[in-house]
């Protein structure tokens, strides 16, 4: 998981977090996320369509939470990726190089 874990620190922009992840064993990648601002969070998409390795990227329950004032102040996103299995392998020979 060394990769992986390599992999998400770094293409995660400075100002998103990810709340969590789930992964099954065909590399599809779920990680509930947010963002401070929706170019922040569209951003951080085009950061991951333009990973070597990843083959699929799709965004869903998107949300922005404004102030009084409509200014927004922060955005959440469900974030799915798609990678090759042997992003995950035990192996660093076989495993995707990050």
């Amino acid at each position: 998981w060394a990769p992986f874990f390599r992999l998400i620190e770094s293409r995660t922009l400075p100002s998103v977090r990810y709340q969590g992840f789930t992964a099954d064993v065909g590399g599809s990648i779920a990680m509930p996320a947010t963002a401070p601002s929706v170019r922040a969070a569209a951003e951080q998409v085009v950061a991951w369509q333009e990973t070597p390795g990843v083959s699929a990227v799709e965004i869903s329950g998107f949300s922005s939470t404004a102030d009084a004032l409509g200014v927004v102040r922060g955005t959440r996103f469900d974030l799915r990726l798609q990678l090759p299995p042997s992003a995950f392998a035990a192996s660093s020979a076989s495993a995707v190089p990050y």
